[in-house]
């Protein structure tokens, strides 16, 4: 983190008070907020700059590598953990999870993973894939049976 931090000084982008909150913030919490659920989150003073104010900084933030942006749902997300990792998008309650490297086939993962490596090899700059299915929160609590998906 402190590494990201000293770039954001290179690019001349200034670290304020406002900046480090939302990223220690966004860190703390591993649900995807979009800039309005982080301004309602209580004792965080984000409400004092509101909505607005937060989303250009989560934008600069993004385009600077410190946060990850993520769009589903029609909605724009921010994620504080940029380290590689893919989600899941529930199709039964909506919910963005972490996904981890298990849950994916070796071979796709594997495959992602190289293609990200070598991009100065390459015409790729990124890979976000997208996967949609039930989130464990649904089978867990047997809101959702497996046996009734067929996988069409």
């Amino acid at each position: 983190m402190e590494g990201k931090i000293a770039a954001i000084s290179l690019d001349k982008i200034k670290i304020t008070k406002k900046r480090t909150a939302i990223i220690n913030e966004l860190q703390r919490w591993y649900n995807h907020l979009t800039a309005e659920k982080l301004c309602l989150l209580p004792k965080n003073g984000f409400s004092s700059f509101g909505a607005a104010a937060v989303y250009r900084n989560l934008k600069i933030l993004s385009k600077i590598g410190i946060v990850n942006e993520i769009r589903s749902n029609s909605k724009i997300r921010f994620d504080g953990n940029v380290k590689l990792h893919y989600h899941l998008q529930c199709t039964d309650c909506g919910r963005l999870v972490n996904l981890g490297k298990q849950y994916i086939r070796n071979k796709i993962s594997d495959t992602i993973a190289y293609i990200t490596d070598h991009k100065d090899e390459r015409f790729i700059t990124s890979c976000k894939p997208e996967f949609s299915g039930i989130c464990p929160d649904r089978i867990k609590n047997n809101q959702y049976s497996m046996e009734e998906y067929d996988g069409t």
